[in-house]
């Protein structure tokens, strides 16, 4: 029986460039310790990627806030106070079972499974090798006589800027 190898999975929070400008931020950097609240704010979302937006509640403390606060390693009172912000603002919802739901996020998450990052890096060899055949016609139509040459020296320079450009983006 094969082993079916686990694929890794990349998420990421998308904040557009007025994010701070946001009713619901706004709101918290005016109260005391502001910069606190959205910095913990930005914990929750972070910590709500994997689960669409959803913070369970294992009852592992006495409140969902207390466990939000252990995870994040944040002060309990900065987690209680932002989360009932949050659900003034219209930002989270708290459900029966006192897990909470961030509803603003799924417009924020982005993600993709390691093989999206093979494929993208295939489609830029892809891409290098048509630099290259493109650089070699365009010789070609110059000068009817030339003799094309893959080991041509600007073949070569461009195949080296991609294959610099692939070890920057690693």
């Amino acid at each position: 029986m094969g082993r079916k190898s686990k694929q890794k999975r990349f998420f990421w929070l998308k904040l557009k460039e007025d994010w701070f400008s946001g009713t619901t931020e706004k709101y918290l950097k005016s109260l005391p310790a502001g910069d606190s609240l959205l910095i913990t704010y930005l914990k929750i979302q972070l910590m709500s990627l994997k689960t669409d937006g959803f913070l369970k509640y294992e009852r592992l403390l006495p409140s969902a806030e207390e466990e939000i606060a252990m995870l994040i390693d944040e002060p309990v009172n900065n987690v209680r106070l932002l989360i009932n912000v949050l659900i003034k603002t219209g930002a989270i919802e708290r459900l029966d079972d006192n897990s909470l739901y961030l509803l603003s996020l799924q417009t924020l998450i982005g993600s993709e499974g390691s093989s999206a990052d093979r494929v993208r890096r295939f489609r830029e060899r892809q891409k290098a090798l048509q630099c290259n055949e493109k650089m070699l016609l365009e010789a070609s139509t110059e000068n009817e006589n030339l003799e094309i040459n893959f080991e041509n020296e600007e073949l070569l320079q461009c195949n080296e800027i991609v294959t610099q450009n692939q070890k920057r983006k690693k």
